[in-house]
């Protein structure tokens, strides 16, 4: 049974081509991944189905009264409710409802309506009907739903009361997600829902979606929370839509199989070709016509595959001098508290030369305050940090605030970092931007262009102490994969906070793991699956 079937899609943005003859299905109970590179459209067919954004031709069904919600950056919040009143607004079909039972209650006590039974039973009879639907769609749990999905995203009770617009920018995501999942709608469209979340946070809505009574399709960059929940995948590439049966991992399996099936097509197809071509010129040498005949109707009816193509990805490593050992950083005493509130407390630690430190837990608990306060722009409460004398330090922000908004890129990267014309071009060409791209100003790029303009920038500096705060954000899976390969490589000594459990697993020998106001130093012990496991250090 199909709750969307979309046929035949075509999409253009002028003279650009986003979808073309896109046709799938999404089934009851379907966990469906969409992926693809950044700008291949993945954002713009959700908003397509949803009816944000046109199409130029082609169908979008919907089966019967199924509703649709999604979760994207352009759902608008009240900044004016309370965390609960906002959640509530969730539930505006299900009091209107609840308004027409109302009325009927009323009826029921007018003299005029229960002294007359035909007239006592048609409104018992519609009271009914509506009191059925009510309690099929919920009405009388909404307050355990919306609590079960609050407490499940972290919210503290105390939160319930707080006006939304004293929440920070990840919070309020947390809340469009949480309105989301108590709208409970038959198709759930999610576009990043694991971004601004917290590991423990991540491993909830897992298991909320695996046991989700509706169909899910998913935009997601995280390969850790595709494998636990999806059990299909759409690839967009090239304006089309291709699937694939199985979680992410499985795809990456299959499309491996397809690459070298491939290579291995091209290369037969090449030798015969290669072979008949000569057969034809030897042929033409000896004047058999008829033969010469015979195999050019053979070339011509020959498949031609085409050649194996190289997606092209970024391409870096971090610059960073010979090997060093010994202690890089000492941590004692750390404190740190704001209004009278203690953030945390009592923190100490060493990082070895080498060292890849991932800092983990909850929203909230001071991993960038840490970042901030290693790197001297925060001060301490109380404490000391003792930096090796040899350290070169770089930093990766989150909020890519140590960019120059009204700069154009060949300015932030040539201004900044003392590069010529060409060799600015040159390397913002390594991370795919070219020709008029390079005159794009900061203000207008996306999330992972930012980061992209970032991590050119770091490229560029004699470093061997790298500080990162959730540098996988927006990032699509190629970009990853060349950040994960370059950090592997570089021989120098990394501290990242990071909610990717793929990356930490891939990128950490040890974990800086919050706790209650203080902190667990554990190595990282990587079992048969590559699940993170903890061995607190002695």
């Amino acid at each position: 049974m199909s709750i969307l079937t979309v046929k035949n899609l075509e999409k253009w943005f002028g003279i650009q081509q986003i979808f073309q003859d896109v046709s799938f299905e999404i089934g009851y109970r379907d966990r469906i991944a969409l992926i693809g590179n950044n700008g291949e459209g993945k954002t713009t067919l959700l908003n397509v189905i949803t009816g944000k954004e046109d199409f130029d031709s082609g169908q979008i069904i919907c089966a019967g009264r199924k509703t649709i919600g999604i979760l994207n950056q352009s759902v608008e919040l009240n900044k004016e409710n309370t965390l609960y009143q906002e959640m509530l607004t969730s539930f505006e079909s299900l009091f209107r409802l609840k308004s027409k039972m109302e009325e009927c209650e009323k009826k029921l006590s007018i003299k005029e309506i229960y002294t007359d039974e035909k007239k006592l039973n048609q409104v018992m009879k519609r009271y009914g009907k509506l009191t059925e639907v009510y309690e099929m769609n919920g009405g009388y749990d909404i307050d355990t739903r919306i609590n079960q999905v609050l407490f499940g995203l972290s919210f503290k009770e105390s939160q319930f009361n707080q006006i939304i617009g004293t929440f920070s920018g990840g919070e309020k995501t947390k809340i469009k997600l949480a309105k989301l999942l108590v709208y409970n709608p038959d198709l759930l469209l999610l576009d990043e829902p694991s971004n601004h979340l917290d590991i423990n946070t991540i491993e909830w809505l897992e298991k909320y979606i695996e046991k989700y009574s509706g169909s899910v399709l998913l935009v997601s960059h995280d390969r850790h929370f595709m494998d636990k929940t999806v059990n299909k995948v759409f690839e967009l590439k090239n304006c089309k839509i291709k699937e694939y049966a199985g979680n992410y991992t499985k795809y990456t399996k299959c499309k491996k199989e397809e690459s070298e099936q491939q290579k291995r097509d091209y290369q037969r197809m090449i030798k015969e070709k290669s072979k008949l071509e000569n057969q034809i010129s030897k042929f033409k040498k000896i004047g058999k016509f008829s033969q010469i005949r015979s195999r050019e109707k053979m070339l011509e009816s020959m498949d031609i595959i085409d050649k194996p193509t190289v997606e092209k990805r970024i391409n870096f490593s971090i610059v960073s001098n010979k090997e060093k050992v010994g202690t890089a950083l000492k941590v004692r005493g750390l404190k740190k508290s704001f209004n009278k509130e203690t953030l945390f407390e009592n923190i100490s630690f060493d990082v070895n030369w080498g060292d890849k430190i991932a800092v983990l837990g909850p929203n909230g608990a001071g991993k960038s305050t840490l970042l901030k306060i290693l790197l001297g722009v925060m001060d301490s409460t109380s404490g000391i940090v003792n930096f090796d004398s040899s350290k070169k330090l770089g930093y990766f922000a989150q909020e890519h605030d140590n960019l120059t908004e009204n700069f154009t890129l060949l300015e932030e990267i040539g201004g900044k970092l003392g590069l010529n014309n060409y060799d600015s071009r040159s390397l913002l060409a390594q991370f795919l931007f070219y020709e008029n791209d390079v005159n794009k100003k900061i203000r207008n790029l996306s999330g992972g262009e930012r980061s992209r303009v970032t991590f050119a920038k770091l490229l560029s500096s004699d470093l061997n102490f790298l500080i990162m705060d959730e540098p996988t954000n927006h990032l699509d899976i190629n970009s990853r994969e060349v950040l994960e390969n370059a950090l592997l490589n570089f021989n120098g000594t990394l501290i990242f906070v990071s909610h990717d459990r793929y990356f930490v697993n891939k990128i950490a020998n040890k974990i800086i793991r919050f706790d209650n106001k203080n902190i667990q130093i554990e190595k990282l012990v990587k079992d048969e699956k590559d699940i993170i496991t903890k061995n607190e250090i002695s």
